[in-house]
């Protein structure tokens, strides 16, 4: 567990300046094995309060106004995929 927050990667390329954009890596948050540590996913199992407590550390990390809309992503063969998780 670390207690500085998430590690975050900014990408840096010619967004408008509403446009913001970040990666995360897995150090920084609460989360345990074998979902540790920084763990954003709240459909594999981990904690619902380590997962939510990542996900305020997150949103504080970067000033965040209001509840990201979080997406839901899996590996399948042949790449990964995505859906919108419900508003």
């Amino acid at each position: 567990m670390n207690g500085g927050g998430p590690s975050l990667i900014r990408p840096d390329w010619p967004a408008p300046p509403t446009v913001r954009a970040c990666g995360t890596t897995r150090v920084g948050g609460v989360s345990a094995a074998p979902h540790a540590s920084f763990n954003l996913a709240g459909h594999v199992g981990a904690s619902e309060t380590a997962v939510a407590t990542d996900r305020r550390r997150l949103g504080e990390a970067l000033a965040l106004a209001a509840e990201p809309r979080w997406w839901l992503t899996w590996q399948r063969d042949g790449g990964p995929r995505a859906a919108a998780s419900p508003p």
